[in-house]
Parts: structure tokens; sequence; C-alpha cells
């Protein structure tokens, strides 16, 4: 397994439209680099310059969580990588499980403030399982501190799940996304153990 940085074109922080064309362009050019490798994964949510047939960990966990019945939301820093985040999972053909994002509003400095940050992140997931006890037929968008519901399409799924996994609540949505990234981990893992070479 191999990090590689992915350079000086790369981006600082995500915060307007050609932040996220950087970012796309930088990785795209730091893995079109990398040779003997059978596994290339961008360190970044949004799946930027995921190569043609591989799979960014967004896409893992989403796929991966949509397929086991659940709903699935997210919470993310500012409203540019919760709209790209939320185009990311359309793309992937999960709109229909998807129920939205939370957005914190912050800057890229509040995330070396651990109190800040956590108060926030704790806000954010009460204001998601909020909105999945209302009904798993509501979708949550959160601007600006404010939350705001609307009523999707009238079609709607038999299946329910929770605001980010099962339906026993935040607590146990949020074992299950750790489930999944573990699992991910130790697959990566033992790609490694059996000389698969991963970057």
């Amino acid at each position: 397994m191999e990090l590689v940085d992915a350079g000086p074109g790369a981006p600082v922080q995500l915060a307007s439209e050609d932040d996220l064309l950087a970012s796309e362009k930088a990785v795209a050019a730091a893995l079109a680099g990398v040779e003997g490798y059978d596994v290339l994964m961008p360190d970044c949510v949004l799946d930027p310059g995921v190569p043609v047939g591989q799979r960014g960990m967004l896409r893992v966990v989403v796929d991966r969580l949509v397929a086991d019945g659940h709903k699935v939301a997210a919470v993310t820093r500012n409203q540019v990588i919760a709209d790209e985040l939320a185009r990311k999972v359309h793309e992937y053909g999960h709109g229909a499980a998807f129920l939205g994002v939370a957005v914190l509003d912050l800057e890229l400095a509040a995330v070396a403030d651990s109190a800040r940050w956590n108060a926030a992140m704790r806000s954010a997931l009460d204001g998601l399982a909020v909105a999945w006890r209302d009904g798993s037929d509501q979708r949550l968008f959160r601007r600006r501190g404010r939350a705001h519901r609307r009523r999707p399409a009238r079609r709607r799924s038999r299946r329910r799940g929770g605001a980010a996994a099962g339906g026993g609540g935040m607590s146990e949505a949020c074992e299950r996304i750790m489930d999944v990234l573990s699992a991910d981990a130790m697959s990566l893992s033992r790609l490694a153990a059996s000389g698969t070479e991963v970057a």
C-alpha cells in the first residue's frame, strides 16, 4: 500500500466550483502516474479523479448500504461539498435512497477545533435522526444552520432503513457505517497481505 500526494495543483480546501475542478484534475493526474497497483482510491469523500472501472470511498460505502436496504444521508462542512456529494450519489443511481445532506457551514479551521467540530456534528446528526423519525419519506436539507424538509415524488420505497443506515436509530446507523468502513479496511489489508498492490 502506498500514499501518493495529489501535488501542488490540488486545492487547500473545497470552497468553490473551481476548487472541485482543480481537485478532479490534480487527483486524476496523480493517479495517472501511478503504475503497478490493482486498486486506486482517492482519499476524498467526493471520489475525485477515480479511474474508469474503479470505485471511490463514497461509492463503496453508499453502494453497500443501499444494497443492504438502507436509506442514506450525509454531513458536510459546507454547501459546495454538499452539492457535489449529492450530485455524485444521484450519478451513482441512489437518488431514491438519499435523504439529503446536513451542512455545518463551518470554515476549514473548525476541523482542527475538536470541541467546536464535535458539537456541530452532534447537532447535525441529531437533526438527521429527527428527520428520520418524522418518516422515511422525508428529505432533509440543512442550509446555514436551518433544516428544511420536502416531500419527494409520490412513488415511495417500501423498504425502511435509518437516516444513515439501519432503522434502529442513529447509533445503529453510525455503527453500520463503521462496519462498512471496517470491512473495506480489512479488505484492503487482505489485498495487501495477498500481494495485491493498492494505492
